[in-house]
């Protein structure tokens, strides 16, 4: 059982990785705490994503009641998957990189091109749009926040989307950063990359 979970543990901890290495950049400098519904072919589920502004980034994504959570250190490249469920955090070392599709900055990637101006739920939105090996992105920013307000990747395995539900720029408690008391932490050595 305890390699099971091991294991079970360790694809959860280099799963976000994966998420955050295809676009490096510097971290968010923006203060945020983002809610957004999401739908996958998988399910539909949520999505919280909120920065410090100082280095410090959290992702929590619930689908199918199943929830993940990675908090990013940025200053000390660390990024830690919680797992709610055996109250287990997983830290490993990675190369310093930015969220995908969060904020302005990430569609000045030469890749995506202009789709236009509209208001999505109250928000004045510029959008910026990339095809690529097959995928069809289409990324909405609010020119009031500055901040992804919604987002369509189609695929040959259907269409995953992020609608926002809320936005504060109050900076977020503290310890959204932090691991909760009562988990057991464990470090993992970094991998090579493929």
């Amino acid at each position: 059982m305890k390699k099971i979970l091991l294991a079970l543990a360790c694809s959860l901890a280099l799963a976000p990785c994966a998420s955050f290495a295809e676009q490096e950049a510097a971290y968010p400098k923006q203060v945020f705490d983002a809610s957004y519904k999401s739908s996958t072919p998988e399910g539909k589920g949520t999505v919280r994503y909120s920065s410090d502004g100082k280095g410090h980034f959290r992702q929590e994504e619930t689908v199918q009641g199943k929830k993940v959570v990675s908090i990013v250190d940025y200053n000390d490249h660390r990024v830690t998957t919680l797992m709610e469920v055996n109250h287990m955090a997983i830290t490993q070392p990675f190369k310093p990189v930015a969220p995908k599709m969060s904020d302005a900055d990430f569609v000045k990637n030469p890749d995506y091109k202009s789709a236009g101006n509209k208001v999505i739920d109250g928000h004045p939105c510029h959008g910026y749009k990339s095809e690529k090996d097959g995928v069809i992105t289409e990324v909405w920013i609010g020119d009031d926040i500055k901040h992804l307000v919604k987002s369509e990747v189609h695929t040959d395995k259907g269409l995953t989307s992020l609608t926002m539900v809320s936005f504060s720029s109050a900076e977020p408690p503290a310890d959204l950063f932090t691991v909760p008391p009562g988990y057991n932490e464990m470090d993992m050595p970094k991998l090579g990359r493929h």
